[in-house]
């Protein structure tokens, strides 16, 4: 998303807030790209490649995107995830494991990623996966 269209982004959010009281985490694109490159990353650096359209191109008809050459920066997302997941910042505020929590009231009660069903389902599956030898080769377990 370019710079532009992220500060447009937060002006409509802090004009929808407006009337709470409220504010988007951010004031602007280049705060927020100050704000990340603030977090603690450890010393993984910056990578990039050059991507383009690959498809078939009608000069007098196909949009200027198609026939640009787009540059990609990122970060190694594998090393980023270590980095925080090894910073002491977290300890403690990170959920490893699915969780289904529920209200007085037994209603269910959503909270991040891990307490949706999605991550249950796959750590029920993942779990099946891991019984015993002639527990999983019965007839319709879902790792026979």
């Amino acid at each position: 998303m370019s710079a532009g269209h992220i500060d447009e982004l937060f002006e409509l959010w802090a004009a929808s807030n407006v009337a709470l009281g409220g504010s988007p985490p951010f004031k602007n694109s280049r705060d927020m790209y100050q704000t990340i490159d603030l977090a603690t990353l450890g010393d993984v650096p910056w990578q990039s490649f050059t991507l383009r359209y690959q498809g078939e191109i009608d000069p007098t008809q196909s949009p200027s995107w198609k026939m640009a050459n787009h540059m990609i920066w990122y970060r190694d997302p594998h090393q980023v995830v270590k980095n925080l997941l090894a910073n002491s910042d977290f300890a403690g505020e990170v959920d490893f494991a699915p969780l289904r929590a529920y209200d007085a009231a037994g209603r269910r009660q959503y909270h991040n990623f891990m307490s949706g069903d999605w991550s249950w389902e796959r750590a029920v599956s993942i779990s099946k996966c891991v019984l015993p030898p002639p527990l999983t080769s019965l007839p319709g377990h879902p790792c026979s």
